[in-house]
This record gives structure tokens, sequence and C-alpha cells, in this order.
């Protein structure tokens, strides 16, 4: 017993129910841009979001990263790409755009693009949120495992490989700032926000990205059953999973063996009588 409670162990720490829908906040599927018909990239990307990054990402694919010393042209200038030239690159996650250029054509024909996609943290605050609500890398319809940063404690964070104790501590200062009532909490959407923020660098984010999340569509929950005057009471622990349109449940513990768990002044009692 530690402090009045019991002491779980690792159990506080650890689930093996972890997922997310792989849809965009209108519960649409994100567009792959690791499909491999690139004339339906190219089209379901220029719809949603503009053709100037389907052109880009549709090049990406096609030639990878162009690492010279070349300025680059506006990716607006050129001509849409030819989709009977295949996909060499597969992106490793939608960061990968960032910051680079591509050399599309060869030899006199050969040209530079810059990214619309830029490094600089004013520019990635207005882009990246569209770029990560509405791509992906991953096919499946959902993404598992990932550790959600808007509400993993600090001990949880510092698990997190490459976190180290400042970044924890910042990400839990913004947290706490973001909540407040005044503040819009569609902020903290994206995972990407503790590079938005200023918190991690582009790099580091990469390092991150597999490991953590920015909220799941997996819910546990405690049902209580009691008697007012403090006699018996039923108590369970249910996992549900809502990454379905149909929500399930997925774990269902009775823990009446427990005890009640919560006081009545926090799970409410009648005040006043029926006769």
């Amino acid at each position: 017993m530690l402090g009045g409670s019991l002491d779980r162990g690792w159990s506080g720490y650890l689930t093996l129910y972890s997922l997310e829908k792989n849809v965009n906040a209108e519960g649409v599927p994100r567009i792959n841009l690791n499909g491999e018909d690139l004339e339906q990239l190219y089209g379901s990307i220029a719809e949603l979001l503009n053709e100037d990054w389907a052109k880009f990402i549709v090049y990406y694919r096609q030639y990878g990263a162009y690492d010279g010393d070349e300025a680059g042209v506006d990716v607006a200038t050129v001509a849409e790409p030819d989709f009977a030239q295949e996909a060499k690159v597969t992106l490793t996650q939608v960061l990968d755009l960032i910051g680079k250029k591509v050399q599309i054509g060869t030899g006199d024909n050969a040209e530079v693009l810059t990214t619309p996609f830029a490094e600089t943290l004013a520019e990635m605050s207005v882009y990246l949120p569209v770029l990560m609500d509405n791509t992906t890398i991953t096919p499946g319809e959902t993404i598992p495992g990932r550790i959600n940063i808007n509400q993993a404690s600090r001990c949880m964070l510092l698990g997190i490989p490459g976190v180290e104790e400042s970044v924890a501590d910042e990400i839990i200062n913004q947290r706490v700032m973001q909540s407040d009532e005044q503040t819009d909490t569609s902020a903290l959407q994206h995972e990407t926000w503790i590079l938005t923020a200023g918190i991690v660098t582009l790099e580091e984010m990469k390092q991150l990205l597999p490991f953590v999340c920015a909220g799941g569509d997996v819910y546990r929950a405690q049902i209580v059953g009691y008697y007012e005057d403090g006699g018996a009471a039923s108590r369970a622990e249910v996992v549900f999973d809502a990454t379905g349109s149909v929500p399930r449940i997925v774990s269902f513990r009775d823990i009446s063996h427990l005890g009640r768990g919560y006081p009545l002044e926090l799970l409410g009692v009648q005040l006043i009588n029926n006769f």
C-alpha cells in the first residue's frame, strides 16, 4: 500500500488493447501514400487536399529525394507526372516528405522541384495537421500499439525511446496549458503537435513517430452498482474496442471482490428520498 492506495505494480502501465482507427477527423479512411496505383493516388490527393501536393508526392514516389544544391522550381510550374512510370520509393512515414526536393526527368530535361512541405515551424504548423489527418503509410484499417502522449504519465513518456526528461516535462506542461477550458484542444489532435510546438526537432519526431499517437479508439471503464447505505456493491471493469462501426467488448472482469472502489461522494448519492 502506498499513500492509502494499492500499489498496482506494472499492471497500471501495461495493456493488451491499443488501437487507433486509420481515418481522418470526418471518419473518412486516410489516403495511403504508398498506394501502388499512382494515378489513383494523384487523384485522391488532388481532390481531397490540393494538386501541388499530389504532384510532389507522386514525383517523390517515382524519383525519390534529391540531395544536390540546386535551388529548384515550384512544383506548380511542372506538368502532371507520367503515371505509366512505376514508383521506386516507399515512404517509411509521412514525415519523410518534409524539407525534401525531388529531381525529375533526366539529362538536359532534368528539373528540381522544391517541396511544398517546408521545414519551418511556422509553415509546419499550418500544413502538418492537414497532412497527418488525411494521409497515412499504413494500409490497414487500424494502427495498433502506440502510446497516447496526450494522456501518458511522466514515467510512461520516459519509457518511450528517445524521450528525455526535459521533453517529457514540456509535453506535460503543454498538455496542462492546452487543457484550459478557454483553449482549443484541437491543437493536440495529432502526435506531431510536439514538433510544431518546438518540443522536439524533425529528426527526433521521426524517431518517435512509430511509438506515439495523440488518441486511440479503445476505452476502459468501470461500472459500479451500489447501495447508498454502504451495503453490498457490484463492480466490473470493461474494455471497449470502438474501431469498428459497432463497438465491441474485448474484456470484461468482475472485480466485485475488490469492493466499491470509490467513495460515495464521487459516485453520487440521492439527496431526496422518493416516497
